[in-house]
């Protein structure tokens, strides 16, 4: 099996073309053994694509490191464009992923996400819920990471998980740290990036663009008024193309 390894942000991913005819229910537990960094190749997840003849939409499913499957990760959708469009000149198209729409686009080395379709809760006081396809908790002005486990831990309030941004405002800078629902503490997670931005321009009145920092790196939100839409720019890299023997291959001969 050969699958591809890119990296936004110091998050990885493994990607590869599939038949469109594939079951999702197929391809979690193979996931898991993929992003296992011992026995496995090593990622934070696998992106698994088919395109539409006419190149104008791919479809992807999306598997964290633990078989749980998501509906958004920029990082991920990122690291997909960066690949296509080198490989095969497709940098304008729409990525569907779990019956949601985003426009992107490959160009200069650098990947652009649209987002429209979100929706926002008032939690409490400092916290908004955030759903994107993926559902995250956008908390201001608390750095305790302890609140993962003791508030967002509970499985009676947020039976799948959730993924948990702790942000702090700087201007139009944002610190972030996230931990991310089937990774844990990760080094850059562009969803929460994403919410977190939405949260700071509609909640708090924070102008765009903003930069939002995170341990793997900073990128930028900008919003469109003409579109109505959220922008997030990622620049992915790509590592390595790597051959996963599924069974014990055979022995080389000399």
């Amino acid at each position: 099996m050969i699958l591809e390894k890119l990296s936004s942000q110091g998050n990885d991913f493994l990607i590869s073309q599939i038949g469109c005819s594939s079951h999702p229910d197929q391809l979690s537990s193979l996931s898991i053994a993929l992003c296992e960094r011992h026995n496995g190749v090593g990622a934070d997840g696998v992106i698994w694509f088919h395109k539409e003849p006419d190149d104008t939409r791919v479809f992807c499913y999306l598997f964290n490191a633990d078989g749980t499957e998501a509906g958004f990760s920029g990082n991920g959708f990122a690291c997909v464009c960066y690949f296509l469009g080198i490989t095969t000149k497709l940098c304008d198209f729409v990525l569907v992923c779990r019956g949601q729409e985003f426009k992107i686009r490959y160009e200069n080395h650098s990947v652009r996400i649209q987002c429209q379709n979100f929706t926002l809760k008032h939690w409490s006081q400092n916290v908004t819920l955030v759903d994107l396809g993926n559902p995250h908790a956008v908390v201001f002005d608390n750095q305790d990471e302890q609140i993962v486990e003791s508030i967002f831990g509970d499985l009676s309030l947020f039976p799948d998980g959730i993924n948990v941004n702790l942000a702090s405002v700087h201007g139009s800078l944002i610190l972030l740290k996230v931990h991310e629902r089937g990774v844990g503490w990760t080094n850059s997670c562009s969803s929460g990036c994403l919410a977190t931005a939405i949260v700071a321009h509609q909640i708090l009145g924070i102008k765009t663009p903003v930069s939002v920092k995170q341990t793997g790196g900073t990128s930028v939100v900008s919003y469109c008024e003409a579109t109505n839409s959220y922008y997030l720019e990622l620049k992915p890299r790509w590592i390595a193309t790597v051959t996963y023997h599924t069974s014990e291959p055979r022995a080389l001969e000399i």
